[in-house]
């Protein structure tokens, strides 16, 4: 083609030659121009492919021009030029059509590639120019002007180009915007109510390996709708997961409420658990909206009401327990008159005294045990009173029974230890006093039985004293200071034990023993 068009150029050049050196040859140079004007117009419009026989048939009749004025023969010359001129448009018009419809075609083709990539979102322009010029073009199509058709065809393609290179200069941010959705799919997933949106979660992750699939084939577009999708489904199981906590936090805060409501409560105290229900309805109805937010910010008023009703209940049932010991104090130093035991009831007023410390600081809980403690001190000593007294009694049976068996008393530091006969008056003692808990021992008495071991056991009315515990493993409490001399260790005063102690039940003797300070 392009050797053609240079000699077409040329043959032009030679007839000018010719036209200056035989001046009397009637030259058809205009004609011969516009004939080469003519060809080279047509192959624009790809005349050689869609017409290449009327094309070469333009040539053919230049070149025959060409010749007849070498020849001499202008007329001949002028006739070919002519020939040829109507031979160059006859392959233009043939060409329009199909040059115009290729281009349409291009156009096109750069669109789908373009919408593909999503360049109406980073391109939004120039994605805009092309689709304005593509429809331009199709229009001049139906219209028949297909030389304007091809030139809006070939803009919108130029258009869709550059919206082309924009979003491939964007692909990193669609990339990100995957593994950011897949980063919140995997954090929902490990929620502690993630059941609760199976299948929206199943569906979000369909969807980010579809957004993957897409984008590796560079379909932005399917890519990132896969992404929304995805996103769409990640916020319904948010919504899900949310009203599932929250209305598990309402049971359990409606569960909290029917523990603590009994009757007897202070009337502020049950305000407040009527003002956290009252917010526990509302939250149901805000949830029934999908309002999470306002149903969230209710469940928490009630949770706040709640525990505030605790603590005052917390409270009250402290200074309940500080009061009891209070009470049980006083009535021990009553009992107290010689003040034997003033130095274990100091500790427990102590105990009583930080526990009113502990309940200003809102430590109820610490108050209540140091008053469970006082409370503990408090039994042991009026239980040591009662045993005192027991043992003044005691005294006096034994002191009757003669001179001979006082003279039997046996000397062990600051203690005696002597064997009386059995049938000495024995104590009598409540069934209740008896009881013991599940962790000691309750075997019948048996004086062939090895040793055994008691944990001394603490109880708010009847903690065990050493006579308690000789009534329940020997059936007579006069026993008891068998117990003290074989517990000597960690007994320093037969009259007070503590809960906890361990101590060594030795087998029953043949005889009681009395017990008596030097």
């Amino acid at each position: 083609m392009k050797r053609r068009k240079n000699l077409i150029t040329l043959l032009v050049s030679v007839t000018c030659s010719i036209f200056i050196l035989a001046c009397d040859v009637d030259i058809p140079i205009n004609e011969m121009a516009a004939a080469k004007n003519g060809i080279e117009d047509a192959k624009k419009y790809d005349a050689e492919k869609y017409a290449p026989d009327e094309i070469k048939n333009a040539e053919a009749l230049l070149m025959q021009s060409h010749s007849n004025l070498v020849d001499g023969k202008g007329d001949n010359a002028k006739k070919s030029a002519n020939e040829a001129i109507l031979a160059a448009n006859d392959a233009k018009n043939k060409s329009l059509q199909p040059y115009a419809d290729s281009k349409i075609k291009q156009s096109d083709e750069m669109y789908a590639l373009a919408d593909k990539a999503y360049s109406e979102r980073f391109s939004t322009e120039n994605f805009a120019q092309g689709k304005n010029f593509n429809s331009e073009a199709k229009s001049q199509y139906e219209q028949g002007d297909y030389v304007k058709s091809a030139e809006s065809a070939e803009k919108s393609s130029d258009f869709f180009t550059k919206a082309l290179n924009d979003s491939l200069q964007n692909s990193s941010s669609i990339n990100n915007e995957i593994a950011s959705t897949e980063r919140r799919l995997n954090e929902i997933k490990k929620e502690k109510n993630s059941n609760a949106a199976g299948t929206n979660l199943t569906k979000a992750e369909n969807s980010i390996k579809n957004a993957k699939s897409a984008f590796a084939d560079k379909d932005f577009k399917t890519s990132l709708q896969e992404v929304d999708s995805a996103k769409k489904e990640l916020d319904a199981a948010s919504l899900a997961i949310n009203k599932q906590r929250i209305s598990s936090s309402i049971a359990e805060v409606r569960s909290d409420i029917k523990n603590i409501q009994v009757s007897g409560l202070p009337q502020d105290i049950t305000n407040d658990l009527n003002s956290a229900t009252s917010e526990l309805n509302g939250a149901e109805q805000a949830l029934g909206q999908n309002n999470i937010k306002d149903a969230d910010s209710r469940v928490n008023r009630a949770a706040g009401l709640v525990n505030g009703a605790k603590i005052k209940i917390k409270k009250n049932e402290a200074e309940v327990a500080l009061n009891k010991a209070e009470n049980q104090l006083a009535q021990a130093r009553k009992s107290d008159s010689d003040k034997k035991y003033d130095d274990n009831l100091n500790k427990a007023e102590n105990l009583i005294k930080n526990g009113r410390s502990l309940v200003a600081s809102s430590k109820f809980n610490d108050a209540i045990n140091n008053a469970d403690e006082a409370e503990s001190i408090i039994s042991a000593v009026l239980n040591s009173i009662e045993t005192d007294a027991q043992n003044l009694a005691l005294a006096t049976v034994s002191a009757g029974d003669g001179k001979e068996e006082d003279d039997q008393l046996t000397d062990t530091d600051d203690e005696s230890i002597a064997v009386v006969d059995t049938k000495t008056a024995e104590d009598t003692q409540t069934a209740e006093d008896t009881k013991t808990d599940e962790s000691s021992i309750k075997d019948e008495p048996d004086k062939d039985v090895q040793e055994r071991t008691y944990i001394v056991q603490g109880r708010k009315n009847n903690t065990d004293c050493l006579w308690r515990i000789a009534q329940r493993f020997y059936n007579d409490a006069s026993y008891w200071p068998v117990i003290y001399i074989h517990n000597k260790d960690q007994i320093k005063n037969p009259d007070l034990i503590f809960p906890g102690q361990r101590l060594v039940i030795p087998p029953k003797p043949d005889k009681r023993p009395l017990y008596r300070k030097n």
